[in-house]
């Protein structure tokens, strides 16, 4: 009732402001009238518009690049998972609708972290409708779980796995056969992983990265003295400092290869070949190509486009094949209980598992984790260590290692 005494006055007031006299009583209804004309035709703000609003108005919080680009692969989903489905309202964003959202995300091979940076990007915005707009959201979108990868509970390639997955897509020349036959796809997915495993790089950072991000440099103390570099900034963060990743060992020839150069090429059947032969070779063809010729169809990549999602799907399907089927256990909170799950390995392989993999093996081989973290982007050590797979059996090697027991040992001391 007082709602509506307030819209006559106000009606009343307005028409006395642009008419200098009161309306009379059957004005007052025409009045009311067209007010109601009016409501009728206002158009509920559709879901895309409410969410570039919220965008726009993260953008004037001046949010990081890497924040917006979050924003921007959370609509790109999210237009995808309306399509498999059907377009939805802000009436229907409610606890069910984002499960959907998950259950999809899930189905296309997305690893959970960024499933939970998508859900969370959601549940954001849905927060901004109904806070800063004043709209009404189902509260039930508030109950949905954003996703996370337990602590420890992910998978590196062991050396055996790795030495395998590299002798099957890439130097097989070294055998007189491989053990499995496998598709031009396939073993272009197994390079990539090859070559994720071997610098670390996430794929966001793979993805665009090209020739001119590989340096040849020469050592200042000896000219003779070459070495192979990538150079690039990580796009995840806003920090201006370079990641420097070294490239060596079989992982320039896996470059070269790549580079439109067969390893026979320059006489690579011998295995004995040097790295300075390798990359005084490597030096001419990225000189030529920075130039300007051609030696591949995706030139200035380094390797063919693939997006993410399907490599994460492929890569699963390549580790099965190659025999990557031992179970893992881990640990996953159901209705606010631990419980144990045994999955096989190949399932849980992710892009992500190249990074995790090349971190675990660098610190279990000595290198220096401030040493370490100039090729990774990582800031804070706490931050790197959370890439190192802890095992049991390596847990056991460190104290076998360090600590000393025996009886002879103990007197000696």
């Amino acid at each position: 009732m007082n709602d509506f005494e307030g819209n006559v006055r106000q009606k009343v007031e307005d028409y006395y402001y642009e008419n200098k006299v009161y309306p009379h009583k059957e004005l007052i209804n025409n009045l009311l009238q067209e007010k109601k004309r009016d409501d009728k035709s206002i158009k509920t703000p559709t879901l895309k518009s409410l969410y570039d609003d919220f965008v726009k108005f993260k953008m004037g919080k001046m949010v990081k690049e890497s924040t917006l680009n979050i924003y921007k692969y959370t609509w790109d989903k999210w237009e995808s998972f309306e399509k498999s489905t059907s377009p939805k309202e802000l009436n229907e964003m409610n606890e069910r609708t984002l499960s959907l959202f998950n259950t999809f995300l899930l189905e296309q091979g997305l690893q959970l972290n960024t499933i939970g940076k998508y859900t969370k990007t959601l549940k954001t915005f849905l927060r901004y409708v109904s806070n800063h707009l004043e709209m009404n959201v189902p509260p039930s979108f508030q109950r949905v779980k954003v996703e996370r990868e337990e602590k420890n509970d992910f998978v590196v390639f062991d050396k055996e796995e790795f030495e395998r997955l590299k002798r099957e897509v890439f130097y097989s020349r070294y055998f007189k056969e491989n053990r499995f036959d496998l598709s031009e796809r396939e073993i272009l997915i197994g390079r990539i992983m090859v070559f994720l495993c071997s610098t670390g790089l996430s794929y966001v950072d793979f993805d665009r990265l090209s020739i001119d991000n590989l340096f040849v440099d020469i050592d200042i103390l000896d000219s003779k003295k070459k070495y192979l570099n990538i150079k690039i900034h990580r796009q995840k963060t806003n920090i201006p400092e370079v990641c420097i990743i070294p490239i060596i060992d079989i992982t320039i020839d896996l470059l070269i290869d790549m580079l439109g150069l067969t390893y026979e090429f320059y006489e690579g059947d011998d295995e004995s070949v040097d790295i300075e032969f390798k990359l005084k070779i490597l030096e001419k063809l990225l000189r030529l190509m920075k130039k300007g010729r051609k030696f591949t169809k995706y030139q200035p990549r380094l390797f063919p486009k693939v997006h993410q999602q399907d490599f994460n799907k492929e890569i699963k399907l390549l580790m099965c094949k190659l025999g990557m089927v031992s179970e893992v256990k881990i640990l996953k909170q159901v209705k606010n209980k631990v419980v144990d799950l045994n999955i096989p390995k190949y399932q849980l392989i992710t892009s992500h598992t190249g990074r995790r993999t090349y971190i675990t093996s660098c610190l279990r081989q000595g290198i220096r984790p401030h040493i370490l973290m100039r090729t990774t982007g990582h800031k804070k050590i706490g931050t790197l260590l959370r890439y190192n797979k802890e095992t049991d059996l390596n847990i056991y090697n460190e104290f076998e290692d360090k600590i000393r027991t025996s009886v002879n040992q103990s007197v000696s001391n």
